[in-house]
C-alpha cells in the first residue's frame, strides 16, 4: 500500500506538534503477575504489522504533498526500563514510527505504556491497537493461532478514512440546516471563555514523566447513576459533562455568573461498515459552551446538554470542523499556521472512550481481563495538554468502576488545583447517591 497521502486530519495533528506540546497519546496499564517479555515483544511486532501504520514516517514529496512511507529500518522494539515512572520522548513522525511502548517487569507486576502520535490515530483507534496486542500476546502463551479471536482487518480500508458522510443522501437531508449552524458559530467564536492557565514560555519542555490524577467512581455508583439517567432520559456522557462544568464553576470560588467554560468534546465518526479498518484517526471535535449561572441545576444541565448533542449528531454538525480542516488543507501553510496557533482552544477537554475492552473476547476474573499468567489491574488513556489547556480529561470504564484521568501540565498547573477539580468532580458525580 505504501506509500499513501495523509489526510487533511493527520495533517493538522501533524503540523499541532512542537517540542512543548508533544501532539501524543499516552496509555498507561497496569498488570498483576507476570508478563513474558519475549512473548511481550513478538506479540507486540505481530500488532505492529497488523495494525500497518507503526513502521510508517511522514514524508514530504515535491510540491509540498504529505504521505506515508514504510520505513526502511526494521519495526521499533518495546523499550524495557529499570523504574515504573516511564518517561516518554517526543515522536519526530519524520524520521521516526508514531507507535513507542515500555515496559517495566518483575515476578509479580507490570507496569505498560503506549504511547501514540495523534496524526495516526484517535483514543479509540490506539486502546484498540492495544487490545489486540493483548489478545495476540494472550493467544502466543497459550498456544493458540496468533489471530484467534481477531476480526480480519483489511488495510485496503485506510484509503477511505478521509470519508466523512456529507455525500450520502441522509447528510443532504440535513443540508438547509447548516446555514442556522453556521450562525450558531459565529456567535460561537465571538464569545469569551475561560482558561485555567496561561501557556508556559517558548522552549519549556514538558515533563519526562507525564504526570497524572485521578478519580474512581464506583461500580455501585454507577449502577445507580445509570438508573437515574434512564429516569431522566439522558447518558452517563451528558451527566459526566454537566458535572465537570459545575466543578469547574466551583473550583474558581471568584468566577462571575457569566463566566463561560468551554469544553472539548471528541466524537467518533466510526460507522459498522469500517470494522475491519487498521487504527486511524476517526474522530471530530465540538465544542461546548455553559455559564457559571447554568450550573446551579444539575439535572436541567445534564437535560440541555443531551439534547444539543442530540442535534450536533442528528444534524450531522460534527461534520463542521472536519469539513474547515479539509478546506485549509488546500494550502499547507494555511493549514499549520492554524494548528500551531497559540490563541486559546477551550478551557479543557473531555473524551470519553467507554468501555473499550467489553468486547476484548479475553478471558476476565471478577471483571478484570487476564492476560496469561497476569491479570489487568487499571488502564489510563491521556490525551495531550495545549497552550491555555493545561488540564484534559479521559474517562473510562473497567470492571464497572468509572475511572477520570487527568493529564496535568504541572508547568503552568499545580498538582494540587488539579486533584482539587477532581474531588469536587468526585462530589458532584456521586450527589446523585445521596440524594
Amino acid at each position: 500500500m505504501f506509500p499513501f497521502r495523509m489526510t487533511s486530519i493527520e495533517k493538522y495533528h501533524f503540523f499541532d506538534d512542537s517540542p512543548e506540546f508533544p501532539n501524543h497519546f499516552f496509555a498507561r496499564f497496569v498488570f498483576s503477575g507476570s508478563l513474558s517479555r519475549g512473548v511481550l515483544e513478538e506479540s507486540y511486532r505481530l500488532a505492529v504489522m497488523r495494525h500497518i501504520r507503526g513502521n510508517a514516517i511522514a514524508r514530504k514529496k515535491f510540491g509540498g504533498r504529505w504521505e506515508w512511507a514504510e520505513r526502511d529500518e526494521p519495526l521499533t522494539d518495546i523499550e524495557f526500563c529499570e523504574s515504573e515512572e516511564l518517561e516518554f520522548r517526543r515522536l519526530d513522525l519524520r524520521t521516526e514510527p508514531g507507535y513507542l511502548a515500555k515496559c517495566f517487569l518483575t515476578n509479580d507486576r507490570a507496569v505498560v505504556m503506549m504511547q501514540v502520535h495523534h496524526a495516526l490515530t484517535d483514543g479509540l483507534g490506539g486502546l484498540a491497537f492495544v487490545r489486540d496486542w493483548l489478545v495476540m500476546y494472550d493467544n502466543l502463551v497459550n498456544g493458540r493461532a496468533v489471530d484467534e479471536g481477531l476480526r480480519p482487518l483489511n488495510p485496503e480500508m485506510l484509503l477511505q478514512r478521509q470519508r466523512i458522510g456529507v455525500w450520502s443522501w441522509y447528510y443532504f437531508k440535513q443540508l438547509w440546516r447548516q446555514p442556522i449552524a453556521l450562525f450558531g458559530a459565529a456567535k460561537f467564536l465571538m464569545r469569551r471563555f475561560e482558561t485555567l492557565a496561561n501557556p508556559p514560555p517558548l522552549g519549556t519542555l514538558p515533563n519526562l514523566v507525564p504526570q497524572t490524577a485521578s478519580l474512581t467512581v464506583e461500580r455501585e455508583t454507577i449502577q445507580h447513576l445509570k438508573r437515574e439517567l434512564a429516569r431522566h432520559k439522558a447518558t452517563l456522557n451528558d451527566f459526566l459533562l454537566a458535572t465537570l462544568y459545575v466543578a469547574l464553576s466551583k473550583q474558581e470560588l471568584e468566577s462571575s455568573p457569566k463566566a463561560c467554560w468551554r469544553v472539548i468534546v471528541p466524537i467518533s465518526i466510526r460507522e459498522r461498515s469500517e470494522q475491519a479498518m487498521p487504527t486511524a484517526n476517526r474522530t471530530t471535535l465540538v465544542q461546548l459552551d455553559r455559564l457559571s449561572r447554568e450550573t446551579n441545576d444539575l439535572w436541567g444541565l445534564t437535560r440541555g446538554i443531551h439534547f444539543e448533542l442530540g442535534i450536533i449528531r442528528g444534524w450531522m454538525l460534527d461534520r463542521i470542523f472536519l469539513m474547515a480542516i479539509r478546506l485549509m488543507s488546500v494550502s499547507n501553510t494555511w493549514l499549520a499556521a492554524n494548528a500551531r496557533s497559540r490563541k486559546p482552544r477551550a478551557t479543557t477537554l473531555l473524551t470519553n472512550l467507554g468501555k473499550p475492552f467489553v468486547r476484548s473476547g479475553l478471558p476476565t476474573s471478577d471483571g478484570k481481563i487476564q492476560v496469561g499468567d497476569a491479570q489487568l489491574e487499571s488502564a489510563d488513556l491521556l490525551p495531550p495538554v495545549r497552550d491555555y489547556l493545561p488540564i484534559s480529561f479521559s474517562a473510562m470504564q473497567y470492571c464497572g468502576a468509572l475511572k477520570i484521568t487527568a493529564h496535568v501540565d504541572t508547568r503552568v498547573f499545580d498538582f494540587a488545583s488539579a486533584q482539587r477539580l477532581l474531588d469536587i468532580w468526585g462530589r458532584e458525580l456521586r450527589s446523585v447517591c445521596e440524594a
